[in-house]
């Protein structure tokens, strides 16, 4: 039985919205001849400008694609575009055996696997060196260390000008600092900075938040100064936050949460070049993970975690005091299945979310699903229950019109994070899957 792909699913591995819409104009019957599937893999051949037609395939499994034109994007319009058919109408694409090209692809694939497996089991990663090892630490953490002191006075002195101030300077007075984190090696306050002159700049953000935020970074300051005073599970918690890195491939050999995982989100957003697609899971009982996967702008930004759909995976927590972050350790497979049950009131989104507080007020926004209604009230847009509990969404959220008209007035299932101020909607849930709500940075 083929893999089922709805169009949005489709859509959400194109790598950016040029691919998209070259995608989209080879997504008709009309572009492609011989097409086929076998189950796991559709084909076809796409006319271009030359004599001879390209021939693209896709392995709806991972996915993988393969495309004989000469374009440089992967995957190419199409690739996509053949996906995109496939989802729209699978009956265009018989049930039949793979003509010889495809087996070929196939069997490289096959190959190059096997190849790498050997190689990785008969050449055993080179034994660390220990004293190099403390060397780089040690010089780090004293960059670190006078990063964090830089920032604590450059705090106070943002603190002592007021609000009003400290949003009249330029896009440059922020990212020096972010710099100068970055060049002390501490990349998670860098983004902290940033983020925070995002809140600050933003007329619509409400006072609550940048005080929030304001307390969050002064506190995360703080508390790094005397982590050693701390359990292992809060220095694991703010070394992740100031940005010392986790070797994944360590962690993956630990053990991980085997579950059914539903992909309830996806943001995509691209800084300095670095691609970061951020995909929000919940399992079966509802526990909430996030899983980021890094890609430089000039490759290949495919993800093997579609939008709305259900796989089997077994994910390994980051360490810390509240673990959300999670790598996947194996492949995923696909399941069958409901999106998970949403909160219908909006006390629960607020007790998860001084649950989540007490365990560390340092807690980023937190994933939810909620089953709720959405309301204009004056110049607002807000999620409602049926108690008359009532949630403020994002002020610079613009589709709340859309999520209007879909609801007809009564509850939508929504996938969103919460911050303690205000939800952003992320995606709308549907029977078939997903539909992504936020424009991504690209």
């Amino acid at each position: 039985m083929a893999r089922t792909w709805t169009y949005d699913q489709a859509a959400s591995l194109a790598p950016d919205a040029a691919s998209l819409k070259a995608g989209q104009g080879h997504s008709a019957p009309r572009k492609w001849s011989s097409l086929g599937t076998d189950g796991t893999l559709i084909w076809g051949l796409a006319q271009g400008s030359g004599a001879e037609p390209y021939q693209s395939q896709v392995d709806l499994s991972e996915p993988a694609f393969k495309c004989s034109c000469p374009s440089r994007k992967f995957p190419c319009k199409h690739g996509l575009g053949l996906l995109l058919l496939y989802a729209s109408h699978p009956s265009v694409c018989p049930t039949q055996s793979r003509p010889a090209w495809v087996e070929e692809w196939l069997a490289k694939r096959t190959e190059r696997a096997a190849k790498a497996v050997a190689k990785a089991e008969s050449t055993p990663p080179a034994p660390a060196d220990p004293a190099a090892q403390g060397k780089r630490r040690e010089k780090r953490e004293k960059n670190i260390q006078e990063g964090v002191a830089f920032l604590e006075g450059w705090l106070r002195d943002l603190v002592r000008q007021g609000l009003t101030t400290a949003a009249a300077p330029g896009y440059g007075f922020w990212d020096a600092t972010a710099r100068r984190m970055v060049d002390a090696q501490a990349p998670g306050l860098a983004r902290r900075v940033r983020a925070l002159a995002s809140v600050i700049n933003r007329p619509s953000t409400p006072e609550a938040l940048v005080y929030a935020e304001l307390g969050r970074l002064h506190l995360l300051l703080a508390a790094y100064s005397r982590r050693h005073d701390l359990s292992a599970e809060w220095r694991a918690e703010l070394e992740s936050q100031i940005g010392w890195t986790t070797d994944q491939d360590e962690l993956k050999a630990q053990p991980g949460t085997s579950s059914g995982w539903y992909i309830a989100a996806q943001t995509l957003q691209e800084e300095d070049r670095l691609i970061t697609r951020t995909s929000y899971l919940f399992s079966h009982d509802g526990r909430p993970a996030k899983v980021l996967e890094f890609t430089h702008a000039t490759q290949a930004a495919v993800s093997a975690l579609a939008l709305g759909r259900w796989v089997q995976a077994e994910l390994v927590f980051f360490p810390g005091v509240a673990p959300l972050r999670a790598v996947l350790k194996s492949p995923p497979h696909d399941l069958a299945g409901q999106p998970p049950s949403a909160l219908w009131r909006c006390e629960e989104v607020l007790s998860a979310y001084a649950a989540r507080l007490a365990l560390t007020p340092l807690s980023e926004a937190l994933p939810v699903l909620v089953q709720l209604i959405p309301e204009r009230r004056g110049e607002r847009w807000w999620l409602r229950d049926e108690d008359g509990g009532a949630l403020p969404i994002a002020r610079n959220f613009s589709q709340g019109w859309e999520l209007l008209a879909c609801s007809g007035g009564s509850r939508i299932e929504l996938c969103g994070t919460w911050n303690g101020v205000e939800l952003t909607p992320l995606s709308l849930i549907q029977e078939n899957g997903a539909i992504a709500l936020t424009a991504s940075s690209l």
